[in-house]
């Protein structure tokens, strides 16, 4: 027992050696020159110009939730578990865990919130001055979209009464 419990001791020893030694030359490798860090207005631009991200993932809850959408039962059967939940107003699990309507909301706006971050370090000029509003309002834009979505579907109605 003893031998064998040595033996596995070495090897995990080796084992990790080895590792470490091919670790090194991992982070000795150099980054691609084709990733950069967003700096001029052409790079925020770019950021916004994903429709997959910025305008393909609209909250989708609210309209599956109000009674707008008629599914026949072959199209009910054909929806994942979550869909069918808030198809049929259930109390929970109505959204997966990992990617969901809130994520899509907040991906917008971790995005728009990066645009006019970045554009509020790029100093305005005579020449840049059209392009500079142009993508700063788009990212206020964006925001705000995705925010007014989000409030509309996951806040409390306004009551007078209410604290």
């Amino acid at each position: 027992m003893k031998t064998i419990f040595k033996t596995l001791i070495v090897a995990f020893v080796a084992f990790g050696s080895l590792s470490l030694i091919s670790c090194k030359k991992y982070l000795d490798e150099k980054p691609r020159s084709s990733l950069t860090i967003a700096n001029k207005i052409s790079d925020y631009q770019a950021l916004l110009e994903q429709p997959n991200v910025i305008n393909d993932n609209d909250v989708a809850a609210g309209e599956v939730s109000a009674g707008d959408v008629y599914m026949t039962d072959v199209d009910y059967l054909a929806r994942a578990e979550e869909e069918q939940r808030m198809y049929t107003w259930q109390n929970s699990r109505v959204f997966n865990a990992a990617i969901n309507d809130w994520y899509y909301s907040y991906q917008v706006i971790y995005r728009s919130n990066t645009v006019i971050d970045g554009m509020l370090e790029i100093p305005i000029t005579q020449e840049n001055a059209k392009a500079w509003k142009d993508v700063s309002g788009q990212g206020y834009y964006y925001r705000a979209k995705s925010f007014l979505a989000a409030l509309g579907n996951w806040a409390p109605a306004y009551g007078p009464t209410a604290s």
